[in-house]
């Protein structure tokens, strides 16, 4: 769409470049069908780049349905226990982590981790 809105755009201002240069017409016709050009292509425009969208949106839809419907390949066990209140907590005292021996993600953290109520 851009292409032949670009062709029309010159090949108006052409004929009327030289129709002006023949006397034949003025520049505010010429300028005046330059703007009924771009007026007739804007909604065409407008609705091309709507179409472009909504096919990018339903091509993204269609993978985040595809992930929805994978089966997770971590399962429960069978014998698995459903936990119904978990009752306790957790305590950091003073931990630190690094993913490469000299280079600490964390250093010295201290925090408890108490289930909700």
């Amino acid at each position: 769409m851009e292409l032949l809105s670009t062709v029309d755009l010159a090949l108006v201002a052409a004929v009327g470049g030289m129709m002006v240069i023949g006397g034949r017409t003025s520049v505010g016709v010429v300028v005046a069908f330059l703007q009924y050009v771009l007026n007739f292509f804007r909604p065409i425009q407008t609705v091309a780049q709507l179409w472009t969208m909504a096919q990018s949106a339903l091509a993204a839809a269609e993978r985040v349905f595809e992930l929805l419907d994978m089966e997770p390949t971590v399962k429960d066990a069978p014998d698995a226990v459903e936990v119904e209140q978990v009752k306790g907590r957790i305590t950091f005292d003073r931990v630190s982590f690094g993913y490469e021996q000299e280079v600490r993600v964390l250093c010295d953290v201290s925090f408890e981790a108490s289930p909700a109520r």
